[in-house]
């Protein structure tokens, strides 16, 4: 027992901490994973969103110029087109917003949160359309996630009038890992509970081993004393015994009385060993109960000379 019990404690522990890794490291892994599928998906539902503003969106002659340093917010394809009426003509930021979330809703992102702009380049790109929080959260290209899309007018075939962006529909998801994270809530929950039960009943199985060690230490260390204990009552009544039989004591009654009292009271005291005996089966089932009382401590030392004094003789 002394010594399985360490091998359990380690192999237990080592496998408890090797659980704990694989779930980090699996969790790592499934916020990068998450991260790919709902950029995915917010730029597959912004790409929808664009071709369904494109379709309300009338083409004009269109001419590219460079985007200036200064604005990042911008994509490289910005130009200046002439007669072109704007989409902020046609919808409100609300109208825009429920499009962008219906599109959302359909990709399975109901809960990602996000803010969105529409910019125009016939005004030294003009954001002629946005959210409250727009402007700060692009600013915050660190934590934040940027969708542009191009917003096409349908094509009607005009050699003229070719089909180049006018406008353009800038998402950004603001925390995108934290977001992440609060989709995976429940199942880190999940995780963490189920590796505290295990954890819990790791700690309740090693209290329990380490219970019933100490009561197998006390049972060995209280059979070696019985043990001791039976030897000495044994030997005194052998002693008393044998002076019985003797010639010199069997003539005098007061000489036979008094080696009577010492067998009966070792048989006493090997009558109270067994009892204690029959108590300490009781251990296990955490039903023993002490009789604790005073006791005077000459008298005590007397009873143990007593016993020992037909010994010394």
């Amino acid at each position: 027992m002394k010594r399985i019990f360490p091998v359990i404690i380690v192999l237990i522990t080592l496998s408890l901490l090797g659980i704990i890794v694989l779930q980090v490291s699996w969790f790592k892994d499934m916020v990068v994973l998450r991260q790919g599928q709902l950029t995915q998906r917010a730029e597959e539902a912004a790409a929808e969103v664009a071709l369904d503003l494109g379709k309300h969106a009338s083409s004009a002659p269109y001419m590219k110029i460079p985007r200036r340093n200064n604005l990042s917010l911008l994509p490289d394809d910005y130009g200046i087109g002439y007669g072109r009426p704007l989409l902020s003509q046609h919808f409100s930021a609300f109208e825009i917003k429920e499009k962008i979330q219906k599109a959302f809703n359909e990709k399975g992102l109901k809960d990602v949160h996000f803010e969105f702009g529409l910019t125009s380049n016939s005004n030294a790109y003009n954001v002629e359309l946005q959210t409250e929080d727009f402007v700060k959260e692009a600013n915050d290209e660190v934590h934040n996630k940027r969708l542009i899309a191009a917003i096409v007018p349908p094509d009607n075939g005009s050699v003229i009038e070719p089909r180049e962006p006018f406008e353009h529909l800038i998402i950004i998801i603001p925390d995108l890992k934290t977001q992440v994270w609060e989709s995976m809530i429940w199942m880190l929950i999940f995780a963490v509970v189920f590796t505290l039960i295990i954890v819990t009943a790791f700690g309740v199985t090693v209290q329990a081993l380490l219970r019933q060690k100490k009561l197998s230490e006390i049972k060995t260390d209280f059979i070696n004393n019985m043990t001791h204990e039976f030897k000495t009552p044994l030997a005194t009544i052998s002693l008393a015994v044998d002076a019985l039989r003797n010639e010199k004591v069997l003539s005098k009654p007061e000489k036979m009385s008094y080696f009577s009292g010492i067998i009966k009271e070792e048989n006493k005291r090997m009558n109270k060993h067994v009892e204690t005996i029959l108590q300490a089966a009781l251990l296990d089932k955490q039903e023993l109960k002490l009789d604790m009382k005073k006791v005077h401590g000459h008298a005590l030392i007397q009873s143990a000379l007593n016993n020992y004094q037909l010994q010394i003789w």
